[in-house]
């Protein structure tokens, strides 16, 4: 794990924003694509509440990389009195999910910069799971209050 977790780039935050970002302009060309030719409409299905769900392959590509951001936005947008427009909605999924992997990335970077004192390197892998755990759980509790 130690060697290559000292091979990682300096920034991880930003990696992780690119990365993400990357994905949803792929997933964006591949729903194009598909779109134009209609020979390359490969399909991706999952089976949500027992029933099976399909999907174009660049629509399932941005709607997993965008995962945390509709879980969390899902929750706040409920939480609002008002509506807000539907492009309006997708840049908060989108600008959510980016702070998401901002985040996750300095973590990583966190036990990175940390990987040569075990103590620290303890100390930061508690702080992390911890904090983990604790946003779970007031996502749990937010979703079982409007939900119940």
């Amino acid at each position: 794990l130690l060697p290559f977790v000292r091979k990682l780039p300096s920034n991880l935050g930003r990696l992780f924003v690119v990365l993400y970002l990357v994905l949803m302009v792929m997933g964006l060309m591949l729903f194009g694509v598909s779109r134009l030719f209609s020979d390359f409409n490969y399909s991706a299905c999952v089976v949500l509440g027992g029933r099976q769900v399909c999907t174009l392959i660049g629509v399932y590509i941005m709607t997993v990389a965008s995962l945390p951001g509709y879980l969390i936005s899902a929750i706040l947008i409920n939480s609002l009195k008002i509506r807000p427009p539907l492009v309006i909605s997708y840049l908060f999924v989108i600008l959510t999910s980016a702070l998401v992997y901002y985040l996750l990335g300095r973590a990583f970077q966190k036990i990175k910069d940390s990987a040569k004192d075990s103590e620290k390197l303890v100390l930061n892998l508690v702080i992390i799971i911890f904090s983990f755990f604790a946003v779970l759980a007031v996502m749990l509790k937010l979703i079982y209050t409007q939900y119940p």
